[in-house]
Parts: C-alpha cells; structure tokens; sequence
C-alpha cells in the first residue's frame, strides 16, 4: 500500500499496517478451553498431544509435572482469575486467563536435593519455514502471595524452546530432578529478576529457523548450579534452609512469521524542515533503521527513512519517502489529514502564506454522492471531518475553493488580480 502526503512542516503520524500472518501458536492467551478449571495441576501430561481436560491445546512435557490453568470461569477460588487463594491477585495480560508454572522449586544451592521444574507445551499451527525469520514473545508475572511456609524467589533465564519433535519425558520424581535440557532460542536476560509483582514482563527475540520446528515449549530450562536468584519473601529469613519456589503466571504467546509483512510506503511532500515522524500505529519497541529506537524522529533532510515496530504480538513496518517541495503559490492544499483528536493534521482547509486579505471568499467539501458537507466563508475555518456532528468515513472527499484578493502590499490593484475570480478544485483523503 502506498500514500501519498502533502503537509506543512509539524509532526507527521504514520500509521501502518501489521504482519498479515496468522499467530502460529493455538490458543496463544489461553482462552480457549474444554472445561472450566475445578482445580489446580489441570494441564496434563499428554504424550500424544490429545488430553485436553481443561485449556485446549496446551499440555505438559513431563509426566511428573502439573502446571496449572486459571480462568475467570474457575470453579474453584484456587483457580479464578483475577483472585486465587494459593497466589493472590493478578488480572491477565490479556482476555480472562492465563496459565501457571514453576520456574524452580528446590534449594538453589543444592541441586542434588532437589530440583522440581513445570513446563508449558503446544505445538504451532504450522512448522516453521527454513530462512524466514520470526518475532517470538511472552509475557510473564512473578507470583508473590504471602504468608507461605516456603521462600519466595524469582530467578532468571525463563525460556521459549523451538524444536521439531515434541519433547517428551517421562521420569520418576523419586531421582528429584525434574529440568529438561535444551537450548531455548528466546530467553531473559542472565542476572535480569522479575522482581516486580504487579508487572507483566515480556520475553522476546527475533528467530531465524532452521525449519521444521513446530513444538513450542516455555519454562526454564537445565542449567549449571547454584540457582542465580533473588530471595522476596522468607518465613525464615534464610535462603537454603528451607524450599524455595519461583512460580510464575504465563500469558500471550506469539509466534508471527515477518517474512509476511506487508509493505507500507508513504511519500510525504514538505515544504520546509526539520520536520518530526510520528509512529502511531502501535505501542512498543522501535527501530529507525537510520537511527534511533524512540517513537518519534526529527528529519533534518528529505530522504527515505524505514521504521520497524514490535507490539505486544505484532511486526510493523512503513517506508517513508520525505521529498522536499517548494511553495510556488501563496495558497497550499494538502492531500490527506488525519481527523484523530490527536492535535495534528486535525483539519483540512486552505493554507495561505502570503496573502494579506481576501475580498471574496469560499471553501466548500463535497462527498462523493456529491453532497455538500462543509461550507464556510471564513479562510481562517477548515473542515474537522464532521457532518452533521458525525465524524466521516476514510475516503476520498473533493473541494472547490472560490476567492478574490484585496490589494496586496506591493502591487497595484490591477497587477494583484484582486478583481478576478479564482477557482481551485481538488480532491484529498481522510485518513484514520
């Protein structure tokens, strides 16, 4: 898709469009699901991916694990959303659920006694596609919920497996070891805690696949020991002298293929700079290829400038051509406004840059049944994208500016052309 601007110097916003690809994981906020959870440990163990008795189409890995799944239609308060009895509080990221797990519960320090770990499976809608690459995300939230007779702790690397078989294991938890081995392609940062207890924090990272990896799975993963954590709660006041669990709520995961992005182009015609770019079009992380990773960038020159964007579980992408275009007339039109309430490009109307004064003046908008739905004699008035006080469809209206000229400092009345009638007529697009 391409657009084509023509604005006075301000801040530009650009809204565009998201990757067309479906989100690879099924069932990605734990929405969906068979029945409502009467219990805690209601995500089996499902070798051949086929039990279900609660959320659809997650399941555990392990045969001596049992993560947990919350909703608001909880028959139990140990499982309701956003209030449970064991964990307390905790509205989802997104929707009305979430699951569940056990990062770690054990002595940090001492592996060899004990090493419980719960893990989240699914397997993606479809395998992943050699060379493409993939922007895959999580959201977590440390569980804090005292008085316990156990520590509380968070701890780090939380981790997303990609893998072309389904892991799958069987063990006997009298050995106490319970942590699958793996080299997860998205993980926290080492030594980074998620500490605040009110706060979903997103895990993410950008994938290029080998191909063939379709089976997803989210926990933390074997590494060496001792445990790196930090300690929040302690009926004891020690960190090894009694179990420690990290538990954590997991929600909103996302796999999106960005080899799928559509491309947004937009040609943006100024007449002066610098001038401001403005990403609008969705909150999270940015990337101006020319530089910078802010929501906005100050344009110094004309030039081609490309930003990327990572939402929540969405790629954006715009390609913004910045031409320079001198005013070769004392009356500009532009060819596009935004009419968002958000205090640029509100309007639409004639900018005059030179003129002194107008004898006659009139300005009017038709839609494209030919109706007239604005209308003023007033070149200080522009059209806000309302008609009848409801503000209008995206499409393409039309104008007829009608006006003459006083005499303009400088020239005689009969050189100013201020007896003739000009008439301007166009057409332009509201834009949302």
């Amino acid at each position: 898709m391409h657009r084509v601007i023509r604005v006075l110097p301000a801040l530009i916003s650009l809204y565009s469009i998201s990757l067309s690809a479906q989100n690879l994981v099924p069932n990605p906020g734990f929405e969906y699901y068979n029945n409502c959870p009467t219990d805690r440990s209601q995500v089996v163990y499902s070798p051949g991916y086929d039990s279900f008795p609660s959320v659809r189409d997650w399941v555990s890995p392990i045969d001596a694990t049992t993560p947990d799944y919350y909703n608001v239609c909880g028959t139990s308060p140990s499982v309701t959303v956003p209030f449970n009895t064991l964990n307390g509080s905790r509205q989802p990221h997104g929707g009305s659920a979430y699951a569940g797990i056990a990062m770690f519960t054990g002595l940090p320090h001492h592996h060899e006694l004990d090493d419980y770990r719960e893990y989240l499976q699914t397997k993606l809608v479809s395998p992943l596609l050699p060379g493409h690459t993939y922007y895959i995300s999580f959201f977590v939230n440390q569980v804090y919920h005292v008085p316990q007779d156990f520590n509380i702790i968070s701890v780090d690397r939380i981790g997303l497996l990609l893998s072309d078989n389904k892991v799958d294991t069987s063990i006997d938890y009298t050995h106490k070891m319970l942590a699958i081995a793996g080299q997860p392609q998205v993980l926290s940062t080492a030594g980074s805690f998620f500490t605040d207890t009110s706060k979903w924090y997103k895990i993410h990272a950008v994938y290029k696949a080998v191909g063939g990896e379709r089976w997803l799975t989210i926990g933390r993963f074997a590494d060496s020991f001792p445990i790196a954590c930090r300690l929040l709660y302690s009926p004891v006041g020690a960190l090894d002298s009694i179990h420690s669990t990290a538990y954590m709520y997991v929600d909103d995961v996302c796999v999106l293929d960005m080899e799928n992005a559509q491309k947004h182009d937009t040609t943006i015609y100024s007449s002066s700079f610098p001038m401001t770019l403005a990403a609008t079009s969705v909150s999270g992380e940015y990337y101006w290829h020319n530089a910078g990773r802010d929501s906005t960038q100050l344009i110094q020159f004309p030039g081609t400038y490309i930003r990327e964007a990572w939402g929540d579980c969405g790629y954006f992408v715009d390609t913004i051509r910045v031409i320079k275009e001198s005013v070769k007339e004392c009356l500009w039109l532009p060819n596009a406004f935004t009419p968002n309430g958000d205090g640029l490009n509100d309007a639409f109307g004639p900018v005059h840059h030179c003129f002194t004064g107008f004898f006659f003046y009139e300005f009017s908008v038709y839609n494209r049944w030919g109706q007239r739905i604005f209308d003023t004699d007033d070149p200080e008035k522009q059209w806000d994208g309302r008609w009848k006080g409801r503000l209008q469809d995206a499409n393409t209206y039309f104008y007829m500016l009608q006006y003459t000229l006083t005499a303009q400092p400088g020239y005689s009345t009969a050189n100013s052309g201020s007896n003739d009638l000009h008439v301007v007529k166009g057409d332009f697009e509201l834009l949302r």
